[in-house]
């Protein structure tokens, strides 16, 4: 093929006909397309705006009292406005810092005793306190396992440990 000859077939009048009508619907969904992209992008920015807008009025605000302060003279209530408010000016008041704050927030914890025990020492600890345990070491971790007695098994040695089973009877 060459660079003087058609690349397409030429259509019939029906065909060229029929491509223009597709050709003005595709561009009539283009143009749809790019109103709705623009009206979203318009209403995204007005939102935007308008909430902008209302946070600044906000903040600017300032808050109404809705009743004058009463004061008390002698047995009658009098009520005493605020003083007027200068227009444009902002109210500033200047609050010291109270120097007991941190020793008033501060949280105190209780003074605590750590005690290093070893395994037996461990066990016993936990055996007076109504929960006979047992320490098994492996190589990556120490656990420390419950002793748990039941009906069914050996009943737990008058005044002995009650980490220990007793010895198997022999006979």
């Amino acid at each position: 093929m060459t660079a003087d000859q058609p690349r397409f077939a030429p259509l019939s009048p029906a065909g060229q006909a029929r491509r223009d009508e597709i050709l003005a619907m595709a561009q009539g969904a283009l143009r749809a397309r790019v109103r709705r992209r623009i009206a979203i992008n318009t209403a995204v920015g007005v939102c935007v705006f308008a909430v902008g807008a209302a946070g600044l009025v906000l903040a600017r605000l300032q808050p109404n009292a809705t009743s004058p302060p009463v004061a008390l003279h002698g047995s009658e209530f009098e009520a005493t406005a605020p003083p007027a408010p200068v227009a444009g000016a902002s109210r500033i008041q200047l609050i010291p810092a109270d120097p007991t704050v941190l020793r008033r927030a501060a949280i105190v914890a209780p003074p605590t005793r750590t005690e290093f025990l070893d395994d037996r020492a461990l066990a016993d600890a936990l055996a007076q306190a109504g929960l006979p345990a047992g320490v098994i070491r492996t190589p990556d971790r120490v656990t420390i396992a419950p002793i748990v007695r039941s009906a069914s098994l050996l009943p737990t040695p008058p005044g002995g440990d009650p980490g220990a089973f007793p010895a198997a009877p022999t006979g």
